[in-house]
């Protein structure tokens, strides 16, 4: 049961919630939202060579279904390569 009179002190105590905690949620929470909204200027452009690399019809069908969930023209952007680099 909650005291009405005694405010939010007295909620908090009653769910062991120390400050602490509170603060560690609070610091977690604003990470997450920070790193969730910088998540769209961190991304990389993917060039016409890695969508063509991507696109290629030497690669495994099994590779090309899995495409879409490994995001591999994302991921090669995202390490730097470049045109006539050797990767492996």
């Amino acid at each position: 049961m909650v005291d009405l009179q005694s405010g939010w002190p007295s909620l908090l105590s009653n769910h062991n919630l120390s400050e602490k905690k509170i603060m560690r949620f609070a610091i977690t929470a604003a990470l997450f939202t920070t790193a969730l909204l910088c998540a769209p200027a961190l991304a990389q452009n993917v060039t016409p060579a890695i969508a063509a690399a991507v696109a290629d019809a030497g690669r495994p069908d099994a590779d090309k279904e899995r495409d879409a969930a490994r995001k591999p023209a994302e991921a090669v952007a995202f390490a730097g390569v470049k045109p006539g680099m050797v990767v492996g």
